[in-house]
């Protein structure tokens, strides 16, 4: 039987594996690839955005959770308290990260991105149609929830 991970909060001296670990894990997730550029830039900007996240670019008072076992680093998470916002900005911070932002999701990607956060600054919206999402994506991210157990074995998420 596999032991399972430690989670614990991240040290400061390990931001970099963090950012590392979050963009291999976010490759194929539609709502970052919906507005981060794509084709060549892809990696790039996606490492970029995590460096970012990492460090100043979401909300200060989130924290930042890494799981490991046997000494390795198998997963890492940024975590907000609830009612929290991601990008909680003042007017210069917005116009301070607004040349990352750009270079990471040119003008098309930021106006996406602006309408993903309209659409979850609404506290009704529960459910991906409501926030937008097309059909498309719902049922390609359905298809991808298929986990598998610590022997292997595919299960469902449901």
């Amino acid at each position: 039987m596999i032991a399972p991970p430690n989670v614990r909060m991240s040290r400061h001296a390990e931001i970099d594996a963090i950012s590392a670990i979050l963009s291999d894990a976010f490759v194929n997730e539609d709502g970052l690839n919906y507005w981060l550029k794509q084709g060549r830039e892809k990696d790039r900007v996606r490492k970029r955005f995590f460096d970012a996240a990492v460090r100043d670019a979401i909300n200060p008072k989130r924290d930042l959770w890494v799981a490991e076992a046997g000494g390795e680093r198998l997963g890492a998470a940024i975590w907000l308290a609830p009612g929290l916002k991601s990008f909680d900005w003042s007017f210069l911070e917005e116009l301070m990260f607004t040349p990352l932002f750009f270079s990471i999701s040119g003008i098309k990607g930021m106006a996406r991105a602006r309408e993903l956060g309209q659409a979850h600054a609404i506290p009704s919206a529960t459910t991906p149609r409501a926030l937008g999402v097309s059909r498309r994506i719902t049922h390609r991210s359905r298809q991808r929830r298929r986990l598998r157990d610590p022997e292997g074995n595919a299960c469902s998420a449901r």
